[in-house]
């Protein structure tokens, strides 16, 4: 749609006011925009600026006077009448009563899912496990990613990592993508004994991540327990038994746990490995900076130790790429090699000599 002949705004009823500001805005962008596409600069008006411009982005204010009565009072004989509604045609049928403004918006939210729902079962999607293609009545998707499959994948999917113990595996199978499959989803996809044992562990999973909830110990009971604020007891809402959630012996009052001091004994003697690993590595570091002293040179360019594991004696700092000599430590110019043919330098002919027979030279 081209923008030079000025088109027309056709608009559902709506308040003047309203309607007017979003005309006035309308024209100016096809007056900005002459001989452009319009359409689209129009509808990305329309999504994404227009409630601005309407100062709606918080909430819309009706004014009553501007609405159409949505009720009316039809007299009948008798001096008796009835309250209707003043919907025409075939849509009085799809008339809510709303008793609050919370569940107007409740029941437009269900209706939108239910209509999303609906056209969801009538779309063909390609199942990303099996690759086929699927009605949507027959697929899963996932929230909130909306990644879609056929339900026989996921069922083997569930079924597979039910059985083998995974509950928090019941993810959506796309790669690196962590939408959890919600309960419902799974009763749906496999059978009531799966369910089950999926229901049970993924409520033994959730309390073995808390840190308050024991298990108590008295054969034959097993309990979920909390743990008592004030200290390490817990009482066992079952059997009513009291233990120590240190030991899981009976309540031992006032005496030490002895469980208690096994484990700080135990702590301390891992303190003091690792004190002990600690200063094995300081040592190893010390040892390893000696070496680096007594092997290395340092540039006399930048002061970078460098150690020299073979070649000539004409090196290049790798940090500041300087030449200099090995045998004299002197910085060389860009031809470091007249430094070892020059009859009255020390290093003459020393190009390839041998570093303790340097050593030797030089002393």
């Amino acid at each position: 749609m081209q923008a030079d002949v000025e088109p027309k705004v056709d608009s559902q009823p709506w308040q003047v006011d309203y309607i007017n500001v979003i005309r006035q805005s309308l024209d100016i962008i096809w007056k900005d925009n002459k001989g452009e596409v319009i359409l689209f600069l129009w509808a990305d008006y329309l999504e994404n600026e227009s409630l601005n411009d309407l100062a709606l982005t918080d909430a819309m204010t009706i004014e009553y006077e501007k609405v159409e009565p949505l009720f009316s009072f039809n007299p009948q004989s008798g001096g008796n009448g009835v309250i209707v509604p003043n919907v025409k045609g075939s849509h009085r049928d799809q008339i809510f009563y709303a008793s609050s403004p919370e569940s107007t918006i409740t029941e437009i939210v269900n209706f939108d899912l239910a209509h999303k729902a609906k056209i969801f079962k009538t779309t063909v999607f390609s199942c990303g496990i099996c690759y086929s293609d699927v009605q949507g009545i027959d697929c899963v998707s996932f929230m909130p990613c909306q990644h879609v499959y056929c339900k026989e994948c996921v069922t083997e999917h569930f079924s597979v990592n039910i059985k083998e113990g995974r509950v928090l595996g019941l993810c959506c199978p796309e790669t690196d993508c962590e939408s959890m499959a919600i309960p419902g989803q799974v009763r749906d996809m496999v059978d009531e004994s799966l369910f089950q044992r999926y229901d049970s562990l993924l409520l033994q999973t959730s309390l073995d991540s808390m840190d308050d909830i024991f298990y108590c110990p008295r054969p034959g009971c097993g309990e979920a327990v909390i743990k008592d604020e004030s200290g390490h007891l817990a009482t066992c809402s079952l059997c009513r038994y009291v233990f120590c959630t240190l030991c899981g012996k009976p309540n031992h009052g006032v005496f030490d746990c002895q469980q208690a001091k096994r484990e700080k004994i135990e702590l301390m003697k891992r303190m003091k490995r690792e004190e002990a690993e600690r200063m094995d590595r300081e040592l190893e570091e010390i040892a390893g900076e000696a070496y680096v002293l007594k092997k290395s040179k340092r540039c006399p360019s930048c002061g970078f130790h460098i150690q020299k594991s073979g070649g000539c004696n004409k090196m290049t700092c790798c940090r500041c790429r300087t030449y200099f000599c090995w045998v004299c430590m002197q910085s060389l110019d860009n031809n470091p090699y007249d430094h070892f043919e020059d009859p009255k330098s020390k290093c003459f002919h020393l190009l390839h000599s041998d570093l303790h027979d340097d050593d030797k030279w030089l002393d």
